[in-house]
Protein backbone atom coordinates (compact mmCIF):
# COMPACT_ATOMS: atom_id res chain seq x y z
CA UNK A 1 0.00 0.00 0.00
CA UNK A 2 0.89 3.69 -0.29
CA UNK A 3 0.20 6.51 -2.21
CA UNK A 4 1.19 7.36 -5.62
CA UNK A 5 1.16 10.40 -8.04
CA UNK A 6 1.61 11.40 -11.73
CA UNK A 7 -0.40 8.46 -13.10
CA UNK A 8 0.17 7.45 -17.00
CA UNK A 9 -1.84 4.72 -18.03
CA UNK A 10 -1.21 2.62 -21.51
CA UNK A 11 -3.28 -0.22 -23.03
CA UNK A 12 -1.64 -3.05 -25.49
CA UNK A 13 -3.29 -5.79 -26.81
CA UNK A 14 -4.97 -6.41 -23.04
CA UNK A 15 -1.78 -5.51 -20.69
CA UNK A 16 -2.24 -2.64 -19.33
CA UNK A 17 0.74 -0.81 -17.82
CA UNK A 18 0.52 2.13 -15.60
CA UNK A 19 3.64 4.67 -14.68
CA UNK A 20 3.58 6.43 -11.42
CA UNK A 21 5.80 7.64 -8.93
CA UNK A 22 6.13 6.31 -5.90
CA UNK A 23 5.42 7.24 -2.59
CA UNK A 24 6.68 4.43 -0.54
CA UNK A 25 10.12 5.19 -2.79
CA UNK A 26 10.35 8.52 -1.85
CA UNK A 27 8.47 9.43 -5.42
CA UNK A 28 10.77 7.31 -7.78
CA UNK A 29 9.43 6.56 -10.94
CA UNK A 30 8.18 2.94 -11.88
CA UNK A 31 6.20 0.80 -13.69
CA UNK A 32 3.72 -1.81 -13.59
CA UNK A 33 1.84 -4.08 -16.09
CA UNK A 34 -1.93 -6.21 -15.25
CA UNK A 35 -2.86 -9.11 -18.02
CA UNK A 36 -6.57 -7.71 -18.45
CA UNK A 37 -8.32 -10.76 -17.18
CA UNK A 38 -11.44 -12.85 -18.49
CA UNK A 39 -13.93 -13.15 -15.52
CA UNK A 40 -13.73 -13.39 -12.98
CA UNK A 41 -10.74 -11.28 -12.38
CA UNK A 42 -7.50 -13.39 -11.37
CA UNK A 43 -4.33 -11.31 -12.27
CA UNK A 44 -2.28 -8.76 -10.28
CA UNK A 45 -0.35 -6.25 -10.86
CA UNK A 46 3.59 -7.30 -11.26
CA UNK A 47 6.37 -4.73 -11.50
CA UNK A 48 7.88 -4.02 -14.75
CA UNK A 49 11.71 -4.21 -14.56
CA UNK A 50 13.28 -4.48 -11.05
CA UNK A 51 11.83 -1.69 -9.99
CA UNK A 52 12.06 1.97 -9.54
CA UNK A 53 13.94 3.93 -12.60
CA UNK A 54 14.55 7.41 -10.90
CA UNK A 55 16.20 8.24 -7.67
CA UNK A 56 14.33 9.85 -5.41
CA UNK A 57 11.25 12.48 -6.48
CA UNK A 58 9.80 12.39 -10.12
CA UNK A 59 8.32 15.18 -10.99
CA UNK A 60 6.03 13.73 -14.04
CA UNK A 61 5.50 10.29 -15.77
CA UNK A 62 4.34 9.65 -19.41
CA UNK A 63 4.05 6.56 -21.08
CA UNK A 64 3.13 5.41 -24.46
CA UNK A 65 3.24 1.71 -26.08
CA UNK A 66 4.52 1.27 -29.74
CA UNK A 67 4.08 -2.47 -30.76
CA UNK A 68 4.33 -4.38 -27.11
CA UNK A 69 7.45 -2.07 -26.30
CA UNK A 70 6.42 0.05 -22.90
CA UNK A 71 8.85 3.65 -23.74
CA UNK A 72 8.06 5.79 -20.44
CA UNK A 73 9.53 9.76 -20.01
CA UNK A 74 9.92 10.79 -16.43
CA UNK A 75 11.99 13.60 -14.54
CA UNK A 76 15.21 12.04 -12.24
CA UNK A 77 16.10 15.12 -9.85
CA UNK A 78 20.02 15.36 -10.32
CA UNK A 79 21.69 18.20 -8.39
CA UNK A 80 18.32 20.05 -7.71
CA UNK A 81 17.48 20.15 -11.17
CA UNK A 82 14.82 17.94 -13.14
CA UNK A 83 16.24 16.28 -16.02
CA UNK A 84 13.79 14.49 -18.56
CA UNK A 85 14.77 11.03 -19.18
CA UNK A 86 13.24 8.25 -21.91
CA UNK A 87 13.59 4.81 -21.82
CA UNK A 88 12.15 1.95 -22.93
CA UNK A 89 11.69 -1.80 -21.92
CA UNK A 90 13.56 -4.22 -23.99
CA UNK A 91 13.91 -8.04 -23.09
CA UNK A 92 13.87 -8.15 -19.81
CA UNK A 93 15.37 -4.04 -18.57
CA UNK A 94 14.56 -0.88 -19.28
CA UNK A 95 17.34 1.10 -21.58
CA UNK A 96 17.72 4.21 -21.96
CA UNK A 97 16.54 6.33 -25.10
CA UNK A 98 19.21 8.03 -27.23
CA UNK A 99 22.92 8.34 -26.19
CA UNK A 100 22.58 9.53 -22.81
CA UNK A 101 20.47 8.84 -19.90
CA UNK A 102 19.29 12.39 -19.82
CA UNK A 103 17.42 13.86 -23.07
CA UNK A 104 17.39 17.38 -21.57
CA UNK A 105 17.67 19.43 -18.34
CA UNK A 106 15.66 22.35 -16.43
CA UNK A 107 12.25 20.51 -17.24
CA UNK A 108 8.93 20.94 -15.55
CA UNK A 109 6.66 18.63 -17.16
CA UNK A 110 7.07 16.04 -20.10
CA UNK A 111 5.83 13.42 -22.42
CA UNK A 112 6.75 10.41 -24.80
CA UNK A 113 4.81 9.31 -27.99
CA UNK A 114 5.95 7.22 -30.77
CA UNK A 115 5.04 7.64 -34.43
CA UNK A 116 3.72 4.25 -35.00
CA UNK A 117 4.31 4.94 -38.84
CA UNK A 118 7.73 5.18 -38.15
CA UNK A 119 8.15 4.09 -34.86
CA UNK A 120 10.17 7.05 -34.52
CA UNK A 121 10.03 8.35 -29.99
CA UNK A 122 9.40 11.76 -30.00
CA UNK A 123 9.52 14.29 -26.32
CA UNK A 124 8.04 17.29 -25.50
CA UNK A 125 8.95 19.01 -22.40
CA UNK A 126 8.34 22.53 -20.95
CA UNK A 127 10.90 23.96 -19.36
CA UNK A 128 10.99 26.11 -15.80
CA UNK A 129 10.92 29.11 -18.50
CA UNK A 130 7.87 28.43 -19.60
CA UNK A 131 9.04 27.21 -23.01
CA UNK A 132 7.86 24.14 -24.60
CA UNK A 133 10.68 21.99 -26.42
CA UNK A 134 9.88 18.77 -28.92
CA UNK A 135 12.74 16.48 -29.55
CA UNK A 136 12.56 13.56 -32.07
CA UNK A 137 14.94 10.66 -31.74
CA UNK A 138 17.32 10.68 -34.89
CA UNK A 139 19.80 8.69 -36.86
CA UNK A 140 23.30 10.32 -37.02
CA UNK A 141 25.13 7.77 -38.86
CA UNK A 142 27.11 5.94 -35.79
CA UNK A 143 25.29 8.16 -33.12
CA UNK A 144 21.56 7.93 -32.14
CA UNK A 145 20.18 11.16 -30.60
CA UNK A 146 18.06 13.62 -29.63
CA UNK A 147 17.26 16.42 -31.50
CA UNK A 148 14.94 19.19 -31.31
CA UNK A 149 12.16 19.82 -34.22
CA UNK A 150 10.46 22.29 -32.29
CA UNK A 151 10.22 25.24 -29.85
CA UNK A 152 7.70 27.71 -28.44
CA UNK A 153 9.13 30.83 -26.33
CA UNK A 154 6.12 30.78 -24.07
CA UNK A 155 6.47 31.99 -20.56
CA UNK A 156 3.93 30.34 -19.25
CA UNK A 157 3.18 26.92 -20.41
CA UNK A 158 1.70 24.10 -18.28
CA UNK A 159 -0.19 21.00 -19.39
CA UNK A 160 0.64 18.91 -22.14
CA UNK A 161 -0.13 16.67 -24.86
CA UNK A 162 1.75 15.66 -27.74
CA UNK A 163 0.49 13.25 -31.14
CA UNK A 164 2.55 12.67 -33.84
CA UNK A 165 1.82 11.17 -37.71
CA UNK A 166 3.78 10.99 -40.73
CA UNK A 167 6.13 12.34 -38.87
CA UNK A 168 4.46 15.90 -37.75
CA UNK A 169 4.41 16.82 -34.55
CA UNK A 170 1.32 18.59 -32.70
CA UNK A 171 1.62 19.79 -28.90
CA UNK A 172 -0.98 21.27 -27.27
CA UNK A 173 -0.60 22.59 -23.70
CA UNK A 174 -2.21 25.88 -21.91
CA UNK A 175 -0.59 29.20 -22.47
CA UNK A 176 -0.63 31.21 -19.10
CA UNK A 177 1.56 34.08 -19.75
Amino acid sequence: GGWVSHLSLAVYEGTAYLAYADDNRYDAAAVMWYKLPVLPPSSVWETVGSGTLSSPYSSFTSLFINEGIPYIAFSDEVGGNDRLVAERFVGNQWEAVGLSRYAAGSVQDGTVYVDEDTDTPYLAYITYLGDVVVLKLADFGEIIDWTTVGRTNSSGASGLSVYVHDGVSYVAYADTS
